[in-house]
């Protein structure tokens, strides 16, 4: 679905993955699993980079970003595209209290990747900018530099509006799905019967177990991972680490509250990243620490699981410190991970 009429100017790409949302062999839009995507000048962005994003959740925190871009004259105006850029990340991100989230635009799921998307107002102007680039921040430097292309549109108010107006009613549109048997014959054309029976007896391992043990229902399996990177994870990979990707490419974990979604459970990090996190964090903990390292997953403090050849788990907090044996396996790192946040 596009939202925004003209993406050579800006649109947003919103597209349900209905194998993303399987439950208990049925389809279930609950959550909207799916893919968002943003196009500036006709470009794609994040480019070659693709997510598994919790519609039900994203849109609304994404609604709420482009109902709120400031009025910020000076940035409005700035010619160097790269300063402009520079100066709304510094206001996002400071070492103090003073962070002005109103200029970030794109949901967290794209800043926690780097993938950076500011908009400002112009209060003489009925006109938003909107600059969107990857960046790279160094720790020891405190300096940010763009990695990628910068990409630069300017929108006008009413048009923000219809993108807006866009998001609710694709949103709409998608929770009111009824949930859908696996194998009814409305959607034989869509999944197999042995694909359904291979989703009901889809085997666990006991790491699965114990998330399971700890978490009850606030977690969430992801598709296995599949060819052609299923043969590229078995050359780098711990077996233990593998074997859970083979049953589920990644597992999020869940929370719930009362005001969200009218109580239903929404993503709030990952318990064991997927391998294209893996691969990801994993090149930005070789930029930090100057070392390799295959991610398991983060600490939500910056930090970063490790995850060795013989299945130790290491923690590394802080670019320039020794990383520490966290855990003796996965499953003591899940025990242990637990205990801490009970």
């Amino acid at each position: 679905m596009l939202i925004g009429r003209d993406p050579f100017i800006f649109s947003i790409v919103l597209e349900l993955v209905k194998e993303w949302n399987v439950c208990n062999d049925k389809y279930d839009y609950s959550f909207c699993n799916g893919i968002m995507q943003f196009s500036l000048m006709g470009k794609v962005f994040p480019y070659k980079e693709l997510y598994n994003i919790t519609l039900s959740c994203t849109v609304y925190e994404l609604i709420e970003n482009l109902r709120n871009i400031p009025v910020d004259d000076e940035i409005y105006q700035e010619c160097d595209t790269e300063k402009a850029l520079k100066q709304m990340y510094s206001l996002v991100y400071t070492d103090d209290e003073s962070e002005n989230f109103r200029y970030k635009i794109a949901p967290q799921e794209f800043f926690d990747k780097n993938n950076d998307i500011f908009g400002v107002r112009s209060s003489k102007e009925q006109t938003v900018r909107i600059i969107a680039a990857k960046s790279s921040y160094d720790k020891k430097t405190g300096i940010t530099k763009p990695v990628s292309e910068i990409l630069q549109t300017y929108i006008s108010v009413p048009y923000l509006e219809d993108v807006i107006q866009g998001l609710e009613n694709s949103m709409k549109q998608n929770q009111n799905r009824p949930s859908e048997s696996l194998i009814n014959n409305d959607t034989a054309n869509d999944i197999s019967k042995d694909e359904a029976a291979h989703i009901r007896r889809k085997p666990m391992n006991k790491t699965i177990e114990l998330i399971q043990e700890k978490l009850g229902e606030l977690y969430r399996l992801c598709p296995p991972l599949e060819e052609p990177q299923l043969s590229l994870a078995e050359t780098m990979l711990p077996n233990d680490l593998l074997e859970i990707l083979k049953i589920s490419n990644g597992i999020l974990e869940l929370m719930t509250h009362p005001k969200v979604d009218d109580g239903q459970p929404f993503v709030i990090g990952s318990i064991v990243y997927s391998f294209d996190d893996i691969l990801f964090e994993s090149k930005e903990f070789a930029e930090l620490y100057g070392m390799e390292g295959v991610v398991l997953a983060g600490n939500g403090e910056g930090g970063y699981y490790i995850i060795q050849p013989d299945g130790t788990v290491y923690l590394y907090e802080c670019p320039g410190e020794d990383g520490y044996c966290y855990a003796q396996n996965i499953n003591e790192y899940i025990s242990r991970f637990y205990k801490k946040h009970d």
